[in-house]
C-alpha cells in the first residue's frame, strides 16, 4: 500500500505540473511587514488598501475627472469553520467581518471553539478606520482574556501619508492596565524622494518608546529603493552608533540586492548580513541569477553558495531551460557545481511534448550516467486527450532495472459527461502480482449551473475486492449558483465520519465606488472573461494595483499591472470574482465572471 501511495503522489504532482507549466504566479502586494531588532521582515498579514513600503511614484500634476457611484454588492459577512465527531463538536473557528461605505472591510472578529465549555472564545478582535483616499489610519488590535470572558485592548496602530498617499508615519501604542490608556511603544517616520529616473527611494526611522525616561531610542534604519517600474532594487537595515552619531552597518544590519532587465524580470537576488568580526557583509541562503528570452521566459538559473573559506558566493546548482516560439517549455536540464573539477556536471533532464493545442502530450526524465556519459531514462509520461480536448488519460511509464525496458507502471483515466465536466477519475497502479488494477476512484456531481455539489473518493479493499468509500466532500450555493454558501467534508474510519464543515454568510452591502471619467472604454475586460483579463487606463497614472478576490472574499491574485497590459488568469476557476483597481492614490471597484 506504501508502494501505492508513493506511485499516487508522483502522478498527482505531475498532474499538477503539466496543469501549471506556463501558469502566471502573481506579485504579492499590499501587506504589511513586522520588523525585528534591525527591521528584517518576520511576519505579514494582508490589509486590503494599504503597503508599509509604498512604490506609489510622482502623480501627474494634470487634473483627473472623478465621480462617486452608489454601488451594491454581496459580500462576506462571516464564515463558521467546524469538526464534529458522531454529532460532538471538537474543534472550530468563526470569523466575522463588517464593512464601511467605500466598501474596506472595517471589523474583524476572530473565534475559536473551545471543547472545554462548548462554547466560542475570542482569538483576534480588528477595528479599522480608513482615510478619504481608502489608505488604512487606525487599528485596534484587541485580545481575549480567558479569565474574564471578555476582550481586552491590546495594540493600537496609527498610519499617515502624504499627498502622493506615501506613508510617512508609523505609531504603535500598547495598552496599560495600570494607566488605562494607551501608551507609546514604537514608531517608523519615513521620507520619499523620486529621483530624475523616477526611482522611488523611502528612508524609514524607527524608534522604540522609553517609558522610565520618557523618550525615544532610535533602534534602526531602512533604506528602500524601488525603480521606475515599481521593483524593489535594495532593502537593507542600518543601526545607530553611539560614538560617531550617525547610522552604521554593524551586527543585526541586513541587505537585500535586485536587479532587472529592460522588460522588468528580476536577474540577480541576494541578501547579505553584516559579520561584526570581519566588519563586512556575508551572503546568507541563496543568491539566484536569471536570464530571459524575448518573452519573458527564464531560460538559464544559476543559484550560489556563500563559501565562508573563500568569503564569496560560489556556484551550486544550473537550470537551463528551452522554449519552442510560442512559448511552451521543451526541454530542462540540472547540473551542479563540481568545486574538485571546476566545471558543471549534468543531473536531470526533462523534455516536454505538446499538441496542436499547446496541450502537453509527454514528459521524459533522464538521469546523467557519469561512468558512461550519457542520459539515461528514468520515467515517463504518456497524455491522451478527446477530442473535446478533455484528459482522457495520464499514463506513468518506469523503467525496469533488470531489462532497462519501459513498463506501464500507473495510470489515470479520466470520464466526462456531455457538458465536458469530469465525472469519473480512476487510478490504476500494479498488485503485488505484477497487474494493473484500479485502486482509487473519485466520482464528482455538478448541478444545473456546472459547480461541484459532490466529490466521493474510494479506494480498493485488495482482500474484498470491493471498493470501500473514504472521503467525500459536499457544496451547497445559492439560487443563482454564483456563491458557495456551505462546503462539508466526511472523512470514514470505520464506517464513522468525521465531518469538516464550513458555512458562508453574505449580505447586501451599499458603498461608494470612484470611478475616473476620462477612461472611456472598460477599464478591465472582456467580462465575461476566459483566460485572460486586459487594462485600458488612463496613461497618467505612474502606479496601478490590480486585486482580485473571490465570492468567499478570499484574495487571489495581487499584481502590478501597466496601465495598457493583458495577464493570464488561465489557472482561477470558473465563478464570480471581485477587482479593487489602486489607482495612484483612487480606488476602482467592480465585478467579473469566468466562464
Amino acid at each position: 500500500m506504501k508502494k501505492i501511495y508513493t506511485l499516487l503522489a508522483i502522478i498527482f504532482v505531475s498532474t499538477a505540473l503539466f496543469n501549471k507549466i506556463n501558469a502566471q504566479v502573481p506579485d504579492i502586494i499590499q501587506n504589511i511587514e513586522s520588523v525585528s531588532n534591525a527591521g528584517e521582515p518576520e511576519a505579514e498579514y494582508s490589509l486590503v488598501g494599504l503597503d508599509l513600503f509604498s512604490t506609489h511614484n510622482k502623480q501627474s500634476q494634470k487634473q483627473v475627472k472623478l465621480k462617486s457611484a452608489q454601488a451594491e454588492l454581496e459580500l462576506l459577512d462571516s464564515i463558521i469553520y467546524v469538526e464534529t465527531y458522531e454529532g460532538t463538536i471538537y474543534g472550530g473557528d468563526k470569523k466575522v467581518w463588517e464593512y464601511d461605505a467605500d466598501g474596506n472591510r472595517t471589523y474583524y472578529n476572530w473565534y475559536y471553539w473551545s471543547t472545554e465549555t462548548n462554547s466560542w472564545k475570542g482569538r483576534q478582535r480588528l477595528d479599522s478606520i480608513f482615510n478619504d483616499n481608502g489608505n488604512l489610519s487606525l487599528i485596534i488590535s484587541d485580545k481575549w482574556n480567558s479569565e474574564t470572558g471578555q476582550w481586552e485592548s491590546g495594540n493600537k496602530t496609527e498610519w499617515e501619508y502624504n499627498a502622493e498617499g506615501d506613508l510617512i508615519l508609523y505609531v504603535n501604542y500598547l495598552w496599560s492596565n495600570d494607566t488605562e490608556e494607551w501608551e507609546w511603544n514604537s514608531k517608523t517616520e519615513s521620507t520619499h524622494t523620486y529621483t530624475e529616473d523616477n526611482d522611488h527611494v523611502i528612508i524609514s526611522i524607527t524608534h522604540y518608546y522609553n517609558n522610565e525616561t520618557g523618550e525615544w531610542t532610535l533602534h534602526h534604519r531602512n533604506e528602500i529603493i524601488y525603480d521606475s517600474n515599481g521593483n524593489r532594487t535594495l532593502y537593507n537595515a542600518s543601526l545607530p552608533d553611539s560614538a560617531t552619531n550617525t547610522w552604521v552597518f554593524k551586527a543585526g544590519s541586513f541587505k537585500y540586492e535586485y536587479l532587472y532587465d529592460e522588460q522588468g524580470n528580476q536577474t540577480l537576488a541576494s541578501y547579505y548580513t553584516w559579520d561584526g568580526e570581519t566588519n563586512q557583509w556575508k551572503g546568507r541562503n541563496n543568491l539566484t541569477e536569471s536570464s530571459y528570452d524575448v518573452h519573458g521566459n527564464a531560460t538559464l538559473v544559476i543559484i550560489k553558495k556563500w563559501d565562508e573559506s573563500l568569503n564569496q558566493w560560489v556556484n551550486s546548482s544550473k537550470s537551463e531551460y528551452s522554449y519552442n516560439e510560442t512559448g511552451l517549455r521543451l526541454q530542462s536540464i540540472t547540473s551542479e557545481w563540481d568545486n574538485t573539477n571546476g566545471d558543471w556536471i549534468n543531473v536531470s533532464k526533462t523534455e516536454y511534448s505538446f499538441n496542436e493545442n499547446g496541450d502537453s502530450t509527454g514528459v521524459i526524465e533522464y538521469e546523467w550516467d557519469n561512468e558512461d556519459s550519457v542520459w539515461v531514462n528514468s520515467w515517463q509520461h504518456e497524455i491522451i486527450y478527446d477530442a473535446h480536448g478533455n484528459l482522457i488519460q495520464l499514463i506513468l511509464l518506469q523503467v525496469d532495472t533488470a531489462s532497462t525496458e519501459l513498463h506501464v507502471s500507473a495510470k489515470e483515466e479520466f470520464t466526462y459527461n456531455g457538458d465536458n465536466k469530469q465525472i469519473l477519475m480512476e487510478y490504476s497502479s500494479l498488485n503485488e502480482n505484477g497487474q494493473l488494477v484500479v485502486f482509487i476512484k473519485q466520482e464528482t456531481a455538478y448541478d444545473a449551473n456546472g459547480n461541484v455539489i459532490l466529490e466521493t473518493n474510494y479506494m480498493l479493499d485488495e482482500q474484498s475486492g470491493e471498493f470501500i468509500k473514504t472521503d467525500d466532500s459536499e457544496y451547497i450555493y445559492n439560487e443563482s449558483g454564483d456563491k458557495l454558501i456551505e462546503e462539508s467534508s466526511s472523512y470514514y474510519y470505520d464506517g464513522i465520519p468525521f465531518v469538516y464543515k464550513t458555512n458562508y454568510y453574505y449580505s447586501i452591502h451599499s458603498f461608494t465606488s470612484v470611478i475616473d471619467l476620462e477612461t472611456n472604454s472598460p477599464v478591465v475586460y472582456p467580462n465575461p472573461f476566459n483566460d485572460q483579463l486586459s487594462f485600458q487606463l488612463n496613461k497618467n497614472y505612474k502606479h496601478i494595483a490590480f486585486e482580485l478576490f473571490n465570492s468567499q472574499g478570499q484574495r487571489v491574485m495581487s499584481k502590478r499591472v501597466l496601465y495598457s497590459e493583458t495577464i493570464s488568469v488561465a489557472s482561477l476557476a470558473s465563478g464570480v470574482y471581485f477587482y479593487q483597481l489602486l489607482l495612484d492614490n483612487k480606488t476602482h471597484r467592480g465585478k467579473l465572471i469566468k466562464k
